[in-house]
């Protein structure tokens, strides 16, 4: 991400994630869901970890935020989500594959299809220097994952939603 992207990253994430089943559960009023994911989006593009990396497309269409080996990533759910928001993290903690490996924390497309995300995740597999790991709750995406070689690591259930880990091993 070059300086000053910052707030078209958050724009396409925030894009993205509106369309995302967890979004859609955690904050059933799309006004709401918009404003908590720009909010968190524009903090996860300023206060990234130390060797993060932030990867987007030549047309700024597509992003994707790693975080590398030994991040821990973040199991509080957003603030004024349901109690079964503290549910799932505790189960997606409790079925987190063992470190270390390299965090995809959010992967979106402004366009669901557009080939954005398969470009990115193309480009980082290519690039890798590590085994990869990440969640997701979108059983869609799943697919999309597998077609890069990852593979269902772990399951984390919570009433009314569900998530599976995922992890690609370097050389794999």
């Amino acid at each position: 991400m070059a300086t000053g992207e910052e707030d078209a990253v958050a724009d396409v994430l925030t894009t993205a994630f509106d369309r995302d089943p967890l979004a859609q559960w955690f904050f059933p009023d799309a006004a709401i869901r918009q404003a908590a994911y720009r909010q968190l989006f524009e903090q996860a593009t300023r206060e990234l970890a130390p060797g993060a990396l932030v990867d987007v497309t030549d047309t700024l269409d597509a992003a994707a935020i790693w975080n590398p080996p030994g991040h821990v990533p973040s199991w509080t759910p957003p603030p004024n989500t349901t109690p079964a928001a503290a549910t799932l993290f505790a189960a997606l903690e409790a079925s987190m594959p063992p470190p270390p490996f390299w965090y995809l924390e959010f992967l979106g497309a402004r366009t669901s299809g557009s080939g954005g995300g398969s470009a990115l995740m193309r480009s980082r597999l290519a690039n890798s220097s590590g085994p990869i790991a990440f969640w997701t709750a979108n059983e869609a995406n799943l697919d999309f994952y597998q077609r890069f070689g990852c593979t269902l690591a772990g399951r984390a259930d919570a009433p009314g939603i569900r998530a599976w880990w995922l992890t690609h091993r370097y050389g794999v």
